[in-house]
This record gives structure tokens, C-alpha cells and sequence, in this order.
């Protein structure tokens, strides 16, 4: 997959405080690197309209025995382009608009030899009779449910010597030659006296995730602030066609190399529907004065045919990576899958 994957990790040199929801906090300190660095890059970046092709996590602190942090400040790995040796691959021009090519560019980008190809006419052994479908409505309307939560969450205070990391994902040369030096600097916060020396970059293997089977439905759960613009306003809610409209969008313009015809995909955006939902909106300080509120929560996506759930699983795996819906560079709009949350996927990439 063209996407990099990599893991910052720092040493706090000063005690200070990283909020609950600390994206905010790492897009302020990740610019502010960046405009001592290149502060051309910064500006082009900040200011451009287009969708960011970066997504930036929040901070985790790492314990004693986080098996994926970078070892000390020795290991020199850096960030590698594109440019550098690897072979880019554009999707054959031939029949874009059918389902079976839609799922083998998928498949390909995910470095799958030969995805399975379900007929446009498969259906899941769950049945989708009016009945079922009846049943179906009937236990949504029990087990979906939102509600406000105004608690402030708490902060987490560090002292000199703690260990925190934040993960990037990206297809952008500019960024990915960024990187390098951002990290050969030490971080300030604007907020309070944080500050953090860098202390390596680990790509991390994308492929457990990429090669992951999900089942049907889906279930995911969001761990920060989801949401959407609508019109003039914005929406709450983990709907699943905003989400595969939204991630479509994001393969496009991360992936130009293969290319997703959106005519060919929005019917079966219509097949997928929140089987259960339960979550809280709230809100969360991503900037000196800015507010996002969003949902988080647990949330299972029923698909009712086979090729609309292949599509769905596609798209969910970037936006493992990406992020989904609004402030994906404040670290918003990031999930992961409940039921392997024990197993430490993620690992470094062995040299």
C-alpha cells in the first residue's frame, strides 16, 4: 500500500500536561516544528483547501514495557519517499466502472494477488427478506442511542523523562521528507512549559492491518470526536454513507494511482446500514480557540450483500490509517476494531 505508516516518539525534557484528547496538542506542535523547519511547507499546507494527504494520531505515553516505542535517540531511521526506489503501479484503464474492477483496484492497492470477486448478485447467508429486514430496523431502533456528555476530560500530567508517541499516516513526498527534519529539533508547546526531545521514527508495518479479514457486520469503535459538515452545520453521527462517501473521497485523493469510481460505488453505499450504535457526543479543544464536537463510541455496520461489505471493510482499513470526517490532522475521527484491540498489531518494521 502506498500509504506511510510511521511512530514519533519523545523524552519530556520539562513536566507539563497532555489532555485526554491530545490531537489538538500534536497538530500545534507538529506545525510549530514544521515553521522552524519549513516554514514555507507549513504555510502551503495550513492554508490550502484541499484535502490534507497526512493524518496525525494522538499522543500516547508510552510504559516501561511498550514494546513498539523507538529504543533511544541512536536509531537514525528515517522517513523514506516514494521517490526513493519505489515502483508506483497506476490501476489499468479497462472497465473502471464495474463492481468486480472497483473491488480489484481495492484489492491490489491492499497488496491482495487475487481478491475474491463476489457476483454483483451475492447475498450473505442472513437473508434479506422484508421480514429480516423488518427485524432488522426493529434492533436498530433498541440498541442505537447518543447522548451528551459535558464532563472535562481529564489531563494527564508528565514529568522530565517520560516516553509519548504519536503515529502519522501519509502519501505526501513533502511531508515524508518533513518528517526528517521536524524530528531533528526539540518540540514546544504554546499551551504550557512541554517541551519533548525527539527520540526517533519507526515506519510500522501496515500490513496486519491491510490483510485483516473483517467480519459482517462490522463492528469499530471510535476512540475521538466524529463528524461531519453538512451544509452549514455539522452531523453527529456514525452514518455509514457519510463515512464510505467520506473515505472514498480520501482514497482518491491519497490514492491517484487507483483511482475509485464514485458513480459505481454509491449503490452500494445505500446497502450498508448501523446495525447498533452507542456512544456520546462531545466536546473537545482542538486549537487556542477552537471547539469540535463529535461522536465516539461503539458502532457495528451491516452490509447486505457481499460485494458492499468487501467495499466497506476496503475503506474502513484506510481510514484506520487516515481518520474519517472532519480535523483528521487534530487526530478526530479515529477508530479501531474492538475485538483484536489486545493484539499489538502495529509493530515496527524490521531492517
Amino acid at each position: 500500500m502506498e500509504v506511510k505508516f510511521y511512530r514519533l516518539s519523545f523524552k519530556t525534557t520539562s513536566p507539563g500536561t497532555i489532555p485526554r484528547f491530545s490531537g489538538g496538542l500534536v497538530r500545534g506542535m507538529f506545525f510549530k516544528a514544521l515553521k522552524e523547519t519549513d516554514k514555507h511547507l507549513a504555510t502551503e499546507i495550513h492554508d490550502s483547501d484541499m484535502i490534507k494527504r497526512f493524518a496525525l494520531s494522538q499522543f500516547t505515553i508510552d510504559g516501561p514495557s511498550d514494546e513498539t516505542k523507538i529504543q533511544d535517540k541512536k536509531d537514525n531511521t528515517s522517513a523514506e519517499s516514494t521517490e526513493n526506489g519505489e515502483t508506483s503501479h497506476p490501476t489499468p484503464p479497462d472497465d473502471k466502472t464495474s463492481i468486480n474492477s472497483i473491488l480489484s483496484t481495492m484489492g491490489r492497492t491492499f497488496g491482495e494477488a487475487e481478491p475474491t470477486q463476489p457476483t454483483a448478485s451475492s447475498t450473505l447467508n442472513t437473508g434479506d427478506n422484508p421480514q429480516n429486514q423488518r427485524n432488522r430496523r426493529l434492533t436498530n431502533r433498541r440498541n442505537t442511542g447518543t447522548r451528551n456528555n459535558r464532563r472535562t476530560p481529564r489531563d494527564t500530567m508528565l514529568n522530565v523523562g517520560d516516553s509519548v508517541h504519536f503515529d502519522i499516516a501519509t502519501t505526501d513526498d513533502k511531508i515524508l521528507n518533513a518528517v526528517n527534519q521536524i524530528m531533528s529539533i526539540d518540540w514546544e508547546a504554546d499551551k504550557d512549559a512541554l517541551r519533548l526531545e525527539p527520540h526517533g521514527i519507526h515506519p510500522l508495518d501496515t500490513s496486519p492491518i491491510t490483510h485483516l479479514t473483517l467480519e459482517n457486520p462490522l463492528k469499530i469503535r471510535f476512540q475521538t470526536p466524529l463528524s461531519f459538515s453538512n451544509g452549514d452545520g455539522y452531523f453527529f453521527w456514525p452514518e455509514p454513507s457519510y463515512i464510505m462517501k467520506n473515505l472514498l473521497t480520501i482514497w482518491n485523493n491519497w490514492l491517484p494511482n487507483s483511482q475509485l469510481d464514485p458513480e459505481t460505488i454509491e449503490p452500494h453505499v445505500n446497502n450498508v446500514s448501523v446495525e447498533y450504535a452507542k456512544g456520546n457526543i462531545i466536546r473537545v479543544q482542538t486549537g487556542k480557540k477552537m471547539i469540535h464536537r463529535g461522536w465516539i463510541g461503539d458502532v457495528s455496520f451491516y452490509s447486505r450483500d457481499e460485494s458492499s461489505h468487501q467495499m466497506l471493510s476496503y475503506l474502513i482499513k484506510l481510514g484506520f490509517f487516515t481518520g474519517v470526517g472532519r480535523a483528521r490532522t487534530s487526530g478526530l475521527g479515529r477508530f479501531y476494531f474492538p475485538r483484536i484491540i489486545h493484539q499489538n498489531l502495529l509493530v515496527p518494521i524490521k531492517s
